[in-house]
């Protein structure tokens, strides 16, 4: 059986879930289907006007957009309050159009939406991003939000920071704009991390202003929704002056130091100097049989030498070159390298590696350098030789430790607090500085150097940060 175009209207218009009905000219509702009656809970007693469901401040809406459509004969759509049974207010979408010769008169077919939870969301929405646009401008620290790497807003205190004089110099613009080159791969690889929701602590950079000033900065950055979408929220603080008052310190420190290395210097080189001055005298009595004294002379000038090296070394350490090294394969190539030595002091090197250690960010010479002197002092705590264990394993998440045990004779408790100090060492003859450089390296990694020790043997941990992921 054929349906007619009619039958098909009458079916669709009764049962869509979304409000139907038709008004004449005014506004009495001459049909609507079950959905508009349980929306507005009235009667399906007809007439009712539309009038007592539209809010009385929309009216005046509903009218103009009914009389347009009598003019030109098309569909609109407005956004009305409407008045449930408790007085509540229901926001709808009314879509309108109008209907001609139906029993020779004009009808109008009204389609309802409940937007009510839409509108809702939209407010709780605005009002969350005035909140948000509050908290950025009444911020005590320079403030940005960055979204799809790009700045999209930034408060006074920020504009002050960069020298702009207005938002139109930073909005738009990707923050790396602003940060000095050097800092790029850090700062990538750190909005990975807060992006993937790791917890990120804060970071120094140096920033370039408008005027091309440097300016030491320290960044705080978590991530937040901002309008709709995923961004972080960068805090942005001046550490300048900071800066100039550690550098103030650290040139006190180094005054400091510069006295204690020459009153250090003066008493080791003393000591070679005056068994050269004694030797040589003792040469001008005659040549014959004087051969060993030339090379006692030799050995104490050796001596100078290798404590000059370490002082310089000590007093202009070379820039590290930092990039991400495989541990394991870092520790064969020095064991292959310290191996002969440990075989002529019978000393056996074994080491144990967990698997899958992963990398770490090093300067690989320093680090090299770092171990070979570590070994050696073992290799010479052990002079009737022994055994060395080398341990590399995954301390926790975000370090891993190179452990070196040795089965010396240990170093006295009183010792160990003294240990790294220049020129303190507990070898016949030794300098101290190998220790010094060697905590120094370690604190340039980030990284930090434990020592314990008993009468059977000495342990040493180097903990090292593990290396971000690219």
């Amino acid at each position: 059986m054929l349906i007619t175009e009619d039958q098909l209207f009458e079916k669709t218009f009764n049962s869509s879930p979304i409000c139907n009905a038709l008004i004449d000219l005014n506004w009495d509702i001459v049909k609507a289907n079950h959905s508009f009656y349980n929306l507005f809970s009235c009667t399906q007693r007809l007439p009712h006007n539309l009038k007592k469901i539209i809010y009385p401040e929309d009216v005046e809406k509903v009218r103009n957009c009914l009389n347009e459509l009598l003019i030109e004969e098309s569909t609109n759509q407005i956004e009305v309050r409407c008045r449930g049974t408790k007085g509540e207010v229901i926001w709808t979408l009314l879509s309108i159009s109008c209907i001609h010769k139906i029993e020779s008169s004009i009808v109008y077919h009204i389609q309802i939406q409940n937007i009510t939870k839409y509108k809702e969301y939209q407010k709780e929405k605005e009002l969350f991003e005035q909140s948000q646009k509050l908290i950025i401008e009444n911020s005590l620290e320079a403030t940005l939000i960055v979204m799809d790497n790009r700045c999209v807003e930034i408060n006074k205190l920020g504009l002050v920071l960069l020298g702009a004089k207005s938002k139109k110099e930073v909005v738009g613009k990707s923050p790396f704009t602003f940060i000095d080159s050097k800092f790029h791969h850090l700062v990538k690889e750190r909005m990975t991390m807060v992006n993937q929701g790791k917890i990120a602590s804060k970071m120094e950079q140096q920033w370039i202003s408008n005027n091309g000033n440097i300016i030491d900065v320290e960044i705080t950055s978590f991530p937040i929704i901002h309008e709709s979408k995923k961004a972080l929220y960068v805090m942005v603080k001046d550490i300048s002056e900071r800066k100039i008052s550690q550098e103030l310190m650290l040139q006190s420190e180094k005054l400091t130091t510069a006295g204690q290395l020459a009153a250090g210097i003066a008493h080791e080189i003393r000591n070679p100097l005056t068994a050269m001055k004694g030797f040589l005298q003792l040469i001008e009595t005659g040549w014959k049989e004087k051969k060993i004294y030339f090379e006692i002379i030799m050995s104490e000038i050796d001596r100078i030498e290798m404590i000059l090296n370490e002082l310089l070394i000590l007093a202009k350490p070379k820039s590290p070159t930092f990039c991400r090294k495989n541990v394991e394969i870092l520790l064969e190539q020095v064991i292959t390298f310290i191996q002969t030595q440990a075989i002529l002091n019978n000393i056996d090197i074994k080491t144990i590696i967990e698997p899958n250690i992963p990398l770490v960010t090093c300067d690989e010479n320093q680090l090299k350098q770092v171990i070979i002197n570590l070994i050696k002092n073992s290799i010479e705590a052990m002079p009737k030789g022994g055994k060395i264990v080398v341990i590399v394993k995954k301390f926790d998440k975000n370090h891993i430790t190179i452990s070196i045990l040795d089965e010396g004779g240990g170093i006295p408790k009183e010792h160990l607090q003294q240990l790294g100090k220049p020129f303190y060492t507990t070898k016949e003859k030794g300098t101290g500085l190998g220790l010094t450089i060697c905590f120094q390296i370690i604190e340039s990694h980030n990284g930090q150097m434990n020592i314990t020790s008993s009468k059977s043997g000495t342990l040493i941990e180097v903990k090292l940060p593990i290396a971000n992921e690219k």
